[in-house]
């Protein structure tokens, strides 16, 4: 990345670099842009040997997913700062890059809002069947954050103190 921290929404600027024993070679890569967390739940496992020749059954297999929505409960008042509202798992799938004979690309991917470590995983194939895979990493973050200690309840007449973090990195 042309950077290591990003504002949330962002745009982020990957340079794709190819090479076969130190020189440039053209190959066409997947770029996936995914937040670090989900490799904290599910280590990747990728190993690029059995993805080519993957062991071949006779049998089918089905599978369905579906988008989640969550909704928030409306306006919570108002405000001059900007509600972050866009938050995926997954800023981008790039399943198609051709590097050329440079053995170089660039592109260019908009981060959501979430404030979190991205992980870039690149894996790349030449037209002789030559296959290699890179990950790299970088941050999502906003110079001052606040973050509200707030118990799970309250009713009526209760009390509280209220604690917060606040983290200034300028």
């Amino acid at each position: 990345s042309d950077a290591k921290t990003y504002l949330p929404g962002g745009k982020v600027k990957l340079n794709v670099r190819t090479l076969l024993e130190g020189k440039p070679v053209a190959a066409e890569v997947s770029v996936g842009v995914v937040d670090q967390g989900v490799y904290d739940i599910s280590p990747d496992t990728t190993n690029l040997y059995s993805a080519m020749y993957p062991e071949r059954y006779d049998q089918v297999q089905t599978a369905y997913s579906f988008p989640e929505v969550y909704l928030d409960g409306g306006d919570k008042g108002t405000s001059k700062v900007p509600f972050r509202k866009n938050f995926r798992d997954t800023a981008a799938w790039l399943p198609a890059v051709w590097t050329g004979s440079t053995g170089s690309a660039q592109v260019e991917v908009t981060l959501p809002d979430n404030i979190t470590g991205w992980r870039v995983t690149v894996a790349g194939l030449t037209d002789r069947s030559e296959a290699g895979i890179t990950t790299g990493t970088f941050q999502a973050k906003k110079p001052l954050m606040v973050r509200l200690g707030l118990p799970q309840f309250l009713v009526e007449g209760d009390q509280m103190r209220l604690t917060a973090v606040v983290a200034n990195d300028e």
